[in-house]
């Protein structure tokens, strides 16, 4: 839960005090500055932590903006459930043996018994890696990585996320006040 300096409100009111939805638009465009620069900083550290292009994981987050009615900027992940092929992560193909993956950079390289890749030929870079469920050819199944939900909850990336933005939005709401007054 993010919360707003009792003090710092304090003077914020106190300089906006007699104009009509001051305050409302201040903390709306604090609100949605901290929410951009959270999403972007949040993009960033799943990039540290995993092996997973900025593409899926920038699409797979938005942002809900705030307005003079609803002063609450909310950053949404739209993929709990869903997770990512492996495709999207760290996949070594030796000549013989097993196949490895990579998700996370801390956890290195692991081994997938009784798997297999499927690269078309018609599609160059649309790798799929499947593995066999039992002990005949078919069934096969997908193999799948993290989801971005899963990709958030892991190395306190949740307790990073809260501090950064607090910071964000007392530094912002200062400057959407210098910026008020402008106008």
């Amino acid at each position: 839960m993010i919360e707003i300096d009792s003090e710092l409100l304090d003077r914020i009111t106190k300089e906006l005090e007699g104009i009509t939805n001051g305050i409302k638009s201040v903390v709306s465009g604090a609100a949605n500055r901290a929410a951009l620069e959270a999403k972007k900083d949040v993009v960033n550290r799943i990039i540290d932590e995993f092996y997973i292009d900025k593409k899926p994981i920038n699409a797979s987050i938005t942002i809900k903006r705030a307005n003079k009615s609803n002063t609450v900027a909310q950053v949404k992940n739209n993929r709990k459930q869903d997770t990512f092929t492996l495709k999207r992560f760290k996949v070594d193909i030796p000549s013989n043996g097993p196949i490895k993956v990579a998700q996370s950079r801390s956890g290195g390289i692991k081994e997938l018994k009784r798997a297999f890749v499927n690269a078309p030929k018609n599609q160059p870079g649309n790798l799929q890696v499947f593995r066999r469920d039992g002990k005949k050819r078919n069934p096969i199944s997908l193999q799948r990585g993290y989801s971005t939900g899963g990709m958030l909850e892991t190395n306190n990336v949740i307790d990073f996320i809260e501090d950064l933005i607090q910071e964000k939005l007392e530094n912002n709401l200062e400057k959407e006040v210098d910026k008020f007054f402008e106008k």
